[in-house]
């Protein structure tokens, strides 16, 4: 079992982090937030195209 990170896809856990403060501090919708804190990401990496893991169901 390896311990290295593997940054395959992005940590959603910094992600839904974001979109939270996000929410709270401006008063967005999730949806919104979500979005804007995946752009924070992609910029804070480096990386100017970045897709998420597609799928599941919506809680909102």
């Amino acid at each position: 079992m390896s311990t290295s990170p593997n940054y395959a896809r992005p940590p959603l856990r910094w992600i839904t982090r974001r979109a939270r403060c996000l929410q709270n501090g401006f008063g967005i919708a999730r949806r919104e937030a979500l979005r804007f804190a995946v752009i924070d990401y992609a910029w804070f990496q480096g990386m100017h195209t970045l897709t998420l893991v597609q799928g599941g169901r919506s809680h909102g």
